[in-house]
């Protein structure tokens, strides 16, 4: 959820997580292997990030850690994305 800075007066300083999903819908005419189609799909994802892999949460979390920290505090209305090199 993002929310503009006149509706959260009270959120100056303070940082905003914001996480995007993507549904993946899988066909239900025939019995599949959903280890097998998990891994095909994954595969196929992963074809479109330039650096061939997703990210780990420890990657978000040491930006965060960055973010919250003294060392980001002329930091301010950004919207960085981790994203493996992936723009859409």
């Amino acid at each position: 959820t993002i929310v503009a800075a006149d509706q959260a007066p009270d959120a100056a300083g303070q940082v905003a997580i914001v996480t995007h999903a993507a549904q993946l819908f899988i066909p239900m005419g025939e019995l599949v292997d959903l280890a097998k189609e998990k891994a095909r799909i994954e595969k196929e994802l992963k074809k479109n990030i330039p650096l061939n892999r997703f990210g780990e949460a420890d990657e978000v979390a040491e930006l965060v850690a960055f973010l919250a920290s003294d060392k980001a505090a002329y930091i301010t209305g950004e919207c960085i994305s981790i994203n493996g090199g992936l723009y859409t």
